[in-house]
């Protein structure tokens, strides 16, 4: 648990602190934060951290993002929202690798640095990229899953694999 809460404490600084990098103005600053979704259980941690990590230091985050994560339209909208009150930084978690590539350069165009996690987009002109490696992530738990089954348990993960896939799985037969 100490190395849960570790990691997502470093996230939540690194991702506001590398948001703030570009700002030069005195007021408080303005960082608008637009996750993929306001509803799944992934971006409501997220969004708790991002307020706890907005009062140690002192900034104001501007939560805002689509219901659905597949809301590119929305997500748009927002972006272009954001631009439009002057924001003095822009995080996003993108729905769309594409669709927000244009969105992206007119927040850079107005100034505003960004900073990109959780999902890449085509654009390379951001401040930071804050994401899990997922390749590495299940490169270690597949040999977490191998250790346990040599112990002599059975995996009850069999969706992606030569053994019976479970029912429900994409992959079921």
């Amino acid at each position: 648990m100490r190395l849960r809460y570790s990691a997502m404490h470093t996230r939540r600084y690194l991702l506001l602190g590398t948001a703030l990098f570009g700002c030069q103005r005195s007021r408080q600053k303005r960082i608008g934060v637009i996750p993929k979704s306001t509803w799944h259980l992934f971006f409501v941690s997220v969004h708790a951290g991002v307020e706890q990590a907005a009062r140690d230091m002192g900034v104001d985050a501007i939560w805002n993002g689509p219901n659905d994560e597949t809301d590119y339209t929305r997500q748009i909208q927002i972006v272009d929202a954001m631009i439009a009150q002057r924001v003095d930084a822009l995080a996003i978690s993108a729905t769309d690798e594409r669709a927000l590539v244009a969105p992206l350069e007119r927040a850079l165009h107005a100034g505003i640095p960004v900073t990109v996690f959780d999902s890449a987009v085509n654009f390379d002109k951001y401040v930071s990229f804050v994401a899990t490696d997922n390749s590495a992530a299940g490169v270690l738990a597949a040999r977490t899953l191998a250790v346990l089954s040599r112990a002599g348990g059975r995996s009850p993960w069999s969706c992606n694999s030569r053994v019976e896939p479970l029912p429900g799985c994409a992959s079921a037969r």
